[in-house]
Formats: C-alpha cells, structure tokens, sequence
C-alpha cells in the first residue's frame, strides 16, 4: 500500500475503524492480488479491471462496487 491509502486508514474515526478492518481484511483474504490504492478519495481495492471501494462515514461503513 502506498502512503496515501496508509494516512487515509490512519485517519479514520477509531469508532468506524473495526468495521474498516474487518471488511478491508475479508477482500484481501479472498483476493490476495488485490492493489489497495485511493480512488474517489476513499479506500479502492483492485484486481484486474474490478473495484471495489469502503467509504468511511460518521454513521458506518460503505461497500461500493
């Protein structure tokens, strides 16, 4: 991961952050090629031409494909 996604996940609100975790640890377990990179100023995970990104809102946790 490079440096922008690693100061995004630091900076995410510590009550949002386990869901963060969980959710960013389940796609890189089913996708260990995954590319972690900023996209849409959010967290993008990426594997060939798929995406999918994990927005981070003071009310959870968004799953965009």
């Amino acid at each position: 991961m490079d440096n922008d996604v690693l100061d995004h996940m630091k900076a995410i609100d510590p009550e949002q952050r386990p869901l963060f975790d969980r959710l960013h640890a389940i796609v890189l377990a089913a996708h260990l090629d995954a590319e972690v990179a900023i996209a849409y100023g959010r967290p993008a995970c990426r594997v060939g031409k798929r995406r999918l990104n994990l927005g981070v809102w003071k009310h959870g946790v968004s799953v965009y494909g």
